[in-house]
């Protein structure tokens, strides 16, 4: 895009340019943040000790179908889940 084209333009079209590409690199920037909400929960659910294989198993699931209320969750109310590893069971 050169100066001769824009000045061609009118001031609205200008301006819509300009805001469209304001709302893309925004708009890029939340999507990484986003994705790294979601890989970050995916990895610390994997890396918990305190869940059984079924526990990770559903947080993930919900962190898929839900990836970031499903995240967030994990993060606000996961890290305590009461789905907890117990002791072996000696019966």
């Amino acid at each position: 895009m050169s100066l001769t084209v824009l000045a061609q333009d009118r001031p609205e079209d200008v301006v819509d340019r300009i805001a469209g590409f304001i709302f893309g690199v925004t708009g890029g920037i939340i999507g990484i943040l986003y994705l790294l909400l979601f890989l970050f929960a995916v990895i610390s659910i994997l890396r918990s000790q305190r869940l059984t294989g079924g526990g990770k198993f559903l947080w993930i699931v919900v962190a898929l179908a839900y990836p970031f209320l499903g995240s967030l969750g994990w993060f606000v109310f996961g890290k305590s889940a009461q789905l907890v590893k117990q002791g072996s069971y000696t019966g």
